[in-house]
């Protein structure tokens, strides 16, 4: 269906370059109907309630590093939880105020906790569950992991954790290297690759300058890049083009 449509559509939109290529290249569409929309954000809206005091007193992260992520658990794997708990898992004899929040839920959730018990790290993971306000819990985290291992068309969190400030360690998987910039703001990684996301970890840990320029230019960058203003007016921008 999707190669059929593509054919008879003005423009084809893709949240990303990766999928852009993918589509052309895949599934056949023609390359100068398909552009690359990102998504928008209201910035403003996200970052005006994020105070993280009532989150740390709920998760118990008094006096805690946190390392955490945000995304589904559709399965054991899920979105890369379980290479970031055997991550915190082999390097928490060496920060032993470490802790690992994990916002979230879905089918692999149990599947997930019990892995975590088994790892030796189940005392210092945290899962928090299924968020609305998931500003304030990436707020109380002093790095952000995305670490999905298959598919990803964008990353929006990436984005809203920069927007936070947030360094970020993030895998090389579809759209997601476009939401960061490498070395600069996040440090990307290859997926399911547990000695190169410890690596990462433990090099934001140690040096906090490193860290917190990572999440200062991480917060100019996205701010710059995909606020919804922006969006809007790629979009009319797009339309203006089908009009003519």
């Amino acid at each position: 269906y999707s190669r059929y449509h593509y054919r008879f559509a003005d423009k084809v939109l893709t949240v990303s370059e990766a999928i852009r290529k993918n589509i052309i290249n895949i599934d056949g569409a023609p390359e100068k109907n398909v552009k690359t929309l990102y998504n928008g954000f209201d910035f403003e809206s996200f970052t005006k309630d994020t105070d993280a005091s009532d989150v740390i007193k709920e998760c118990g992260l008094e006096n805690k590093m946190v390392i955490g992520t945000v995304g589904a658990m559709v399965s054991l794997e899920g979105k890369g939880q379980t290479y970031l708990i055997d991550a915190v898992a082999e390097i928490r004899t060496q920060y032993p105020n470490l802790a690992c929040l994990l916002i979230g839920d879905g089918p692999g959730r149990k599947e997930q906790e019990k892995y975590a018990e088994i790892s030796g790290a189940g005392d210092i993971v945290i899962f928090a569950g299924y968020k609305k306000n998931v500003a304030k819990y990436i707020n109380v985290m002093d790095i952000f992991c995305l670490l999905s291992c298959d598919t990803e068309g964008f990353g929006n969190v990436n984005v809203e954790a920069q927007a936070l400030a947030k360094p970020v360690i993030t895998t090389n998987i579809g759209g997601i290297p476009e939401t960061v910039i490498a070395n600069k703001t996040a440090l990307i990684i290859k997926p399911r690759d547990v000695k190169a996301l410890t690596d990462a970890i433990k090099k934001l840990l140690e040096d906090k300058n490193l860290a917190l320029n990572m999440g200062i230019e991480g917060k100019k960058f996205v701010e710059n890049q995909f606020p919804d203003k922006k969006m809007v007016e790629n979009l009319s921008e797009i339309y203006r083009e089908i009009l003519q």
